[in-house]
């Protein structure tokens, strides 16, 4: 199956995309990642030559399938692609603005 690519990706030199990938918008997998079979959320920014597989990705660690939790070890292999609230609620940061009528 082909890897589903979000809008606004960056994907590095040499990196590897098996199996069932879902990349949401605005992730950038750096030089050499191989990816197997995971969905990387949003905003997501996946280091040089880091493996994962079987899991859900976000900017801070990883579900595995088998239920198991791993936060990122280091910032260098797993962060955000965005150094504000939006990064992590996925809102903008002044939501007002687009409530108000």
């Amino acid at each position: 199956m082909m890897p589903l690519v979000g809008k606004h990706c960056r994907i590095g030199r040499g990196v590897v995309l098996e199996g069932n990938c879902v990349l949401g918008n605005g992730v950038y997998v750096d030089k050499r990642a191989r990816l197997k079979n995971c969905v990387v959320l949003p905003n997501t920014y996946i280091g040089k030559n880091v493996q994962m597989s079987d899991c859900v990705a976000s900017s801070r660690g990883a579900v595995h399938i088998s239920g198991e939790y791993s936060p990122a070890p280091s910032r260098c292999l797993l962060s955000s692609t965005r150094p504000n609230k939006e990064a992590t609620t996925g809102l903008p940061r002044d939501i007002r603005k687009f409530t108000q009528a």
